[in-house]
C-alpha cells in the first residue's frame, strides 16, 4: 500500500486501529479476504458493514467477491475514503451511520449511498469485469436509484457541521 495514501488516511487507520482490538477484546474469530487491494473483514456485524479505509467490516462469512452487490457497495465507499482522505469520515462515514440508524428505509436514497454504487460500476466498467451485471440492475445497485435533498440530509450533516465548528474554536483558542 502506497505510504501516502496511508497518510491520506491516517485517521481511518487510526479507526481501523481500534475496530480489530475491539474484535481482539471480544475475542471474536474472523477471516480476511482481499480483492482490488481492499480488505473485506468477517466481522459478525449483525446488520450491514461498514468502510474505513482499504478495510470493509461485514456480517459472518462476508468475503471480498466482485459478483457481491453487498461488496461492491462497501467497495464503493472504500473508494470514497480513497478520494476524500480525511473528510471521508465527517463527510460520508458519520452521516452514513446516522442515515442508517435513524432512517434506514429511506438509507440506500442518501447523496452518498448512491454515489458508493455509482463508483463501483464505474470501476467495474473501467476494468471491464462482467460482473454478473444484470444482476446488479435487478439488485437496483444504484444506476436507476435517484437521489434527492431532504431536510433528513440536514439532520445527517448537522452533527459533522458542528464538530467543525467546534475543532476551529478549539485551535483558536
Amino acid at each position: 500500500m502506497h505510504i501516502l495514501l496511508i497518510f491520506w488516511q491516517l485517521s481511518q487507520w487510526i479507526a481501523i486501529g481500534f475496530v480489530f482490538l475491539g474484535l481482539k477484546v471480544m475475542r471474536r474469530s474472523y477471516t480476511i479476504t482481499r480483492l482490488f487491494n481492499t480488505y473485506a473483514v468477517d466481522a459478525g456485524i449483525k446488520k450491514g458493514a461498514f468502510s474505513l479505509g482499504p478495510f470493509i467490516f461485514g456480517p459472518m462469512s462476508f468475503t471480498a467477491d466482485e459478483k457481491s452487490a453487498f461488496f461492491m457497495h462497501e467497495f464503493g465507499h472504500s473508494l470514497q475514503s480513497r478520494l476524500l482522505g480525511p473528510f471521508y469520515l465527517p463527510i460520508i462515514g458519520l452521516p452514513s451511520l446516522l442515515s442508517a440508524a435513524l432512517f434506514p428505509k429511506e438509507h440506500n436514497e442518501r447523496w452518498f449511498e448512491v454515489w458508493a454504487n455509482r463508483l463501483a460500476i464505474s470501476f467495474s466498467d473501467t476494468l471491464q469485469l462482467d460482473n454478473n451485471r444484470s444482476k446488479h440492475d435487478k439488485l437496483d445497485y444504484g444506476l436507476n436509484t435517484k437521489s434527492s435533498f431532504s431536510w433528513k440530509d440536514i439532520v445527517l450533516v448537522t452533527p459533522t457541521v458542528l464538530l467543525v465548528v467546534l475543532l476551529f474554536w478549539i485551535t483558536a483558542n
